[in-house]
């Protein structure tokens, strides 16, 4: 099946597209940030996202330009634990607000249950026009 996260991909991608587009989304400051503007509500089922949620991008055409990262210990699909280098956007908050709430401004949360509904059925979607 073809999935819609390569539409959203240059054959150049840059290193602040991929922090956007992948590592932004791990971040907790901005995890938190994002779920406090949005009153802890899903943006799919607008009900209250009371555990682990996911960041949803509204676009990908955006670059992160933080300089700074941070390294997290994450758990992955498959229960592994990685250190994974991500964007400090807690910095770049307090020092690049513009840019900071450029990225904000176009996540938003979903619960994980609704964010994979809605992309499986873009995929559908794409799916069907292309087997047409």
């Amino acid at each position: 099946m073809i999935s819609n996260k390569y539409l959203h991909r240059s054959k150049k991608e840059t290193q602040e597209h991929l922090n956007f587009r992948k590592k932004i989304c791990k971040n907790p400051f901005m995890k938190n940030y994002i779920l406090e503007q949005n009153n802890n509500k899903c943006n799919f089922c607008n009900k209250e996202i009371e555990d682990v949620f996911a960041l949803h991008h509204k676009s990908y055409n955006n670059q992160c330009r933080a300089k700074e990262t941070v390294r997290l210990q994450i758990i992955d699909n498959k229960g592994n634990i990685r250190n994974v280098s991500v964007p400090n956007c807690e910095v770049c908050h307090k020092e690049h607000s513009e840019d900071f709430f450029r990225c904000a401004s176009l996540l938003t949360p979903a619960h994980r249950h609704c964010h994979n509904n809605y992309h499986n059925h873009i995929n559908k979607i794409i799916f069907d026009k292309v087997n047409k």
